[in-house]
């Protein structure tokens, strides 16, 4: 570990979880920290404005310098129409991170959908917006017939999928998320139904359409698997065509994109995903497709 990893030195104030950062990557890190900094001033404050908080000393109670240098990075990429890659391991709060991503693109008006890998994670970011302060967090869920048990013992219901839909229309209608704070959904429930799109595709378009802050939670399980055998060209998209469409309706509109995930680059038919919005896409020359350069440059690239 002393040979590949060092200690990572946040450059925000608060508490430090002490973690490790490969060696070959801190130097970058810093790199980027200090750009952010000339460009935004002290990091601490920069992030406590953006999140609305009425102190450092708040902030620092409810995140630590680590996760406080991702979102302050996240943050500077957002506001440039650009996507971010929460790529820690396991134990450093990707779900605080993704929680406080979420309530700084709901200050700017900006419908926030949130996709994960399946239901039962929704009570665990429902426990990450309280813990960085995030109180009477009201989602959309478009699971039909769920019941959701969150902290303190309170239950989420939905109805059936007739009533499901025709809340979904009803926002549609409105051009906007009425009394719901953000949607919450997850890649089985985009896939597509005997061979036919769910209406919830329709829905989650139109919240692209203006300009959605897409959370990826466990990104890695957006970007399917490679279509092989035969398919009709009038089938519908995949789920990993349609979370591509997704995203990049979402950028065209001055949306912004957060991915979170221990694997995010472990398939390199996955990581086109990733260049839609970060700088992965300058990696890629006109000559080759970024799966063939991936493929050529094996796990290093990656």
């Amino acid at each position: 570990k002393e040979q590949t990893q060092q200690h990572y030195e946040p450059r925000s104030q608060g508490r430090s979880m002490n973690t490790l950062i490969p060696r070959n990557m801190a130097s970058s890190a810093q790199v980027a920290l200090g750009r952010l900094e000339q460009q935004h001033g002290n990091i601490d404050e920069f992030v406590r404005a953006r999140l609305g908080y009425t102190s450092t000393d708040e902030l620092h109670r409810r995140l630590y310098a680590e996760q406080i240098d991702n979102i302050g990075l996240a943050i500077a990429n957002l506001d440039k129409g650009n996507g971010f890659v929460i790529g820690d391991q396991t134990g450093i709060g990707k779900g605080c991170q993704c929680a406080a991503l979420m309530s700084y693109g709901a200050r700017q008006g900006k419908p926030i959908v949130f996709l994960t890998q399946k239901s039962a994670l929704y009570k665990d970011i429902l426990r990450d917006l309280d813990t960085i302060g995030v109180r009477d967090f009201t989602p959309f869920i478009t699971d039909s017939n769920a019941k959701i048990t969150v902290e303190g013992g309170s239950v989420l219901r939905t109805g059936s999928n007739a009533q499901q839909d025709q809340e979904m229309k009803r926002l549609m209608g409105a051009g906007n998320l009425g009394s719901y704070d953000a949607v919450f959904t997850t890649y089985s429930q985009i896939q597509t139904v005997k061979q036919k799109e769910p209406f919830r595709r329709d829905f989650l378009r139109s919240l692209a359409e203006r300009g959605a802050i897409l959370i990826c939670d466990e990104s890695h399980e957006a970007g399917g698997s490679p279509q092989t055998g035969w398919q009709s060209n009038n089938a519908p998209l995949t789920r990993a065509e349609f979370m591509r469409e997704l995203i990049d309706t979402a950028l065209e509109s001055g949306g912004g994109l957060v991915y979170s995930s221990a694997t995010y680059s472990k398939r390199p038919d996955v990581m086109d995903l990733y260049a839609r919005s970060t700088d992965l896409r300058y990696a890629v020359g006109k000559s080759r497709s970024l799966e063939a350069t991936l493929k050529v440059g094996g796990v290093p690239l990656q």
